[in-house]
């Protein structure tokens, strides 16, 4: 398959995928024939109206680190369209992994809690501490990290 595209005023591109395909016509005498359309002839059809080739989205451009994403705009490259890769802040996907965190650190509060409640009984206590202070720290840690990357791209 190939893909043809056109790039509007707006800069919104439209784009097919060509591939051939069976077409049904009459002949001189009227008869019913079918024929196949191949790639080349829809090219052809598609380059007399501005249409062009398009690039294939190249997978390794697409990967960010936490927090952003990357935003692929296509413009005309003069033979063909190809794409832009703009790495982009993604402030609802930090903001998500931050409550997501949070809600994780308020069950460990829970915890925290029943520890404290054995503690004053003098009953053995139903959380291994050390461990969940360990998880709460590196939570925090997190968010502290995720809060200041919101911080930093405002």
């Amino acid at each position: 398959m190939v893909e043809y595209g056109r790039i509007d005023e707006n800069g919104i591109m439209t784009s097919k995928m060509l591939e051939p395909y069976n077409e049904s016509f009459r002949d001189d005498y009227g008869e019913l024939k079918e024929r196949v359309v191949s790639v080349e002839k829809q090219a052809d059809i598609l380059k007399a109206s501005g249409w062009k080739p398009v690039d294939l989205i190249d997978e390794s451009k697409m990967i960010a680190e936490e927090g952003y994403t990357i935003e692929i705009i296509p413009y005309d490259a003069g033979e063909k369209i190809s794409y832009q890769y703009v790495k982009t802040f993604d402030k609802k996907e930090v903001e998500n992994k931050i409550r997501e965190l949070k809600k994780q650190l308020s069950v460990g509060d829970y915890k925290i809690i029943k520890c404290y409640e054995a503690s004053l009984l003098k009953e053995v206590l139903p959380y291994d501490v050390e461990n969940l202070h360990k998880t709460r720290n590196e939570l925090r840690k997190s968010i502290n990290e995720l809060e200041k990357l919101l911080e930093d791209n405002l």
